[in-house]
């Protein structure tokens, strides 16, 4: 079916559905990013985590953010999903990028008035073999729900010829139908490609306001004009104390003796600069462990004081980051930190951090035949380190 759209209404603004831990969410960026230049609109986020709107807000290209807390719950319920289905509702039919192979919500989107002709389902897609998530999504937004691919074929074809404005000073102009829709559609298709390949990788903006936030953070701690340093030794689950933290269950835990070596390696390597253990507050305590056996007294805990915004406005300002496989990483490549990103049982074929030209070197490291990272050696941490190029000067006063 066509929605009877004119070319002189707004255009219909799009919604990605993508739930998940932050790395997922950054890797999706591109995907906004040509969504948003397809429609020429906005694109909405639906989502959960108190992150996402720090994170996603104010960057170019987003929209409304929606977050559901209790995704589990029946809708009859859910306060929070019921006022997500008058919300929608209110908005009318919109194309939906449905990014998450869990399909649980399709039902609640077809509750809404968005039901099949009106998604793109990530799962009936499908990924390649040895295919990168950011890859992957790019040709999730290259397919077109059934009932905007008319309207997008108009908005290409018009863009092809330089006719736009001149079409969107005409009210009754209308989109094709039938089989001629179809036909542009698919030359509309190769003009994306071209597109998507342009906008290949996630960046994350830095604005104003949290340039000058950071600036006057650094400053605070009287740290502005030296080079940076950040490490991220913890994750979501090593959220935790002693024991617990190394549970079989936690594939991203390194040992605390590793990291403590390699702390005194960058402060050894760079005595001018300042190393910052960064991370969400419960990440503190770990830290504080980290600093009291490195003995490293350029060695900072600010895991308490990073807000997401001065997080990515510091990796920004940043010569280079150490990290393990998590959010963080996927933030710095998207601000162009350079970074080693050790890497437990997931695939970095699939995840690895990626930014354009960021430098990424990943560690992944095998025991009985099983991706295992405390597998991985001080010494290959410190050899990939002396490999990365550093950015000089990103800490300008």
């Amino acid at each position: 079916m066509t929605e009877p759209r004119s070319a002189a209404s707004s255009p219909p603004r799009p919604l990605l559905v993508r739930f998940g831990a932050m790395g997922d969410l950054v890797l999706v960026q591109p995907m906004i990013r040509l969504l948003s230049e397809r429609f020429g609109a906005p694109v909405d986020i639906l989502s959960a985590g108190g992150w996402v709107r720090p994170l996603y807000e104010g960057q170019p290209g987003v929209g409304e953010i929606f977050l559901l807390k209790k995704r589990k719950l029946p809708w009859w319920l859910s306060a929070e999903k019921r006022a997500l289905l008058a919300g929608l509702r209110a908005r009318g039919p919109r194309p939906v990028w449905y990014c998450d192979f869990d399909e649980k919500l399709l039902p609640l989107l077809a509750r809404a008035g968005l039901g099949d002709d009106c998604v793109v389902r990530a799962r009936a897609v499908g990924m390649r073999d040895g295919e990168h998530l950011v890859d992957f999504h790019q040709r999730v937004a290259l397919q077109m729900p059934e009932r905007f691919a008319a309207w997008t074929a108009f908005r290409s074809q018009t863009r092809t010829a330089g006719l736009t404005s001149q079409s969107d000073s005409q009210p009754n102009s209308q989109p094709p139908d039938g089989e001629h829709a179809r036909g542009v559609h698919e030359a509309g298709s190769a003009q994306d490609e071209h597109i998507s390949q342009a906008m290949q990788d996630p960046t994350l903006h830095i604005s104003p306001a949290m340039q000058a936030d950071v600036k006057d953070w650094l400053g605070s701690h009287q740290w502005l004009g030296r080079p940076l340093i950040l490490v991220q030794a913890g994750n979501r689950r090593t959220m935790r104390t002693g024991v617990r933290r190394r549970m079989s269950t936690n594939t991203k835990w390194w040992p605390e003796e590793n990291w403590a070596a390699v702390i005194r390696m960058l402060a050894g390597r760079h005595p001018e600069a300042v190393i910052l253990l960064v991370g969400a507050p419960p990440e503190a305590d770990l830290n504080d462990e980290l600093l009291q056996r490195a003995g490293v007294p350029s060695a900072f805990n600010v895991a308490t004081e990073l807000p997401i915004p001065r997080l990515l406005a510091l990796q920004a300002r940043a010569a280079g980051m150490v990290t393990v496989d998590t959010g963080p990483g996927h933030t710095a490549a998207a601000v162009g930190c350079p970074l080693v990103v050790l890497f437990g049982v997931a695939d970095p074929v699939e995840i690895r951090p990626r930014g354009g030209c960021t430098p990424v070197h990943v560690l992944q490291a095998f025991r009985e035949g099983r991706p295992d990272m405390t597998a991985i050696t001080v010494a290959e941490v410190t050899q990939a380190w002396d490999r990365l190029s550093l950015r000089a000067g990103a800490n300008a006063t």
